[in-house]
């Protein structure tokens, strides 16, 4: 069985550094590949006995992952437990003997009859400059109309009329390799401009970006626009987004889909300035033993 390949495999198998290191695709001695995702503490895994493509399996189960919190609100383990019909539900609706159907958020409202319950969660707003702004990662609104008439989000109680709301994020990564003597070797930047829609009757939007972005590595900077503006090395838009306006203006017009969704994502490469700075000193103080310290410069 597959419980007794993996107890022979974890037993021959080198052991891990540490907890957590598991890839997020492994190959069984019997045949079986799996899957996993982390996301919020949660793990999402699945299994296949044939030659499928692992980035598939790995985006259909971020796709679950988003979908689950579009609908039960947020993503957490109380959430699953409470809402485990539901889940159910759109699960059964999303895969059908393991091949995806439906994985769109606001496709799936016309097979779900079950209402999600809603569990509160605990927002640190502590960190916020501005108490009148929220990210949409500290939106906890499920995507179902029936359940936002309720007293979620400052609406009423007694099922006044929903609130047209739209939440934006901007979204870096930044990836630096650092020398011993803390010179910048490499740096990347990963980014997304992210949004969670609860905007009534499908309207169109107009996103305007900087005037002045350049988008390509080899572009120097001021060629559009007649400024020095950000430059980016590469993007790709949501399938969503209109980009007849792009190369024009700089703008990009699109219909947003129920939940949390990307428009854009864009990657930088080259020179920037970093946030801080790493400068590590490794020292023998015995035959067998070496003291790591790494001093962290701010640079903001």
């Amino acid at each position: 069985t597959a419980s007794d390949s993996l107890q022979q495999s974890s037993s021959t198998a080198k052991p891990p550094a540490r907890a957590g290191d598991a890839p997020p695709v492994l190959l069984m001695p019997d045949g079986l590949t799996y899957f996993h995702v982390k996301r919020n503490g949660l793990i999402f895994g699945a299994s296949s006995a044939r030659n499928v493509s692992p980035n598939t399996v790995v985006e259909l189960l971020s796709t679950i992952a988003r979908i689950f919190k579009d609908y039960c609100g947020t993503l957490s383990e109380e959430a699953l437990r409470k809402n485990f019909i539901l889940c159910y539900e759109l699960l059964d609706e999303m895969i059908d003997y393991g091949y995806p159907q439906v994985t769109r958020t606001e496709n799936l409202k016309s097979f779900v009859y079950n209402e999600p319950i809603v569990v509160e969660p605990v927002v640190n707003t502590g960190n916020m400059v501005n108490p009148k702004t929220a990210s949409a990662q500290a939106v906890h609104k499920p995507v179902i109309s029936s359940a936002n008439s309720g007293g979620i989000g400052g609406k009423s109680a007694g099922g006044g009329p929903q609130k047209n709301e739209i939440f934006v994020d901007i979204l870096e990564r930044l990836n630096v390799l650092f020398s011993n003597n803390g010179y910048v070797l490499n740096s990347t930047i990963d980014g997304c401009i992210q949004m969670k829609s609860y905007l009534a009757g499908n309207p169109q939007l107009r996103l305007a970006l900087n005037e002045d972005l350049v988008v390509g590595k080899d572009v120097p900077r001021g060629s559009y626009g007649g400024g020095s503006g950000a430059k980016v090395d590469d993007m790709n838009f949501n399938d969503c987004v209109n980009q007849s306006e792009f190369e024009t203006a700089r703008t990009l017009s699109f219909i947003p889909p129920d939940g949390e969704f990307v428009v854009l994502n864009y990657r930088i490469t080259g020179e920037f300035a970093t946030p801080f700075r790493l400068f590590p000193s490794i020292e023998e103080v015995e035959p067998k033993k070496i003291e790591l310290t790494v001093l962290i410069r701010g640079e903001m």
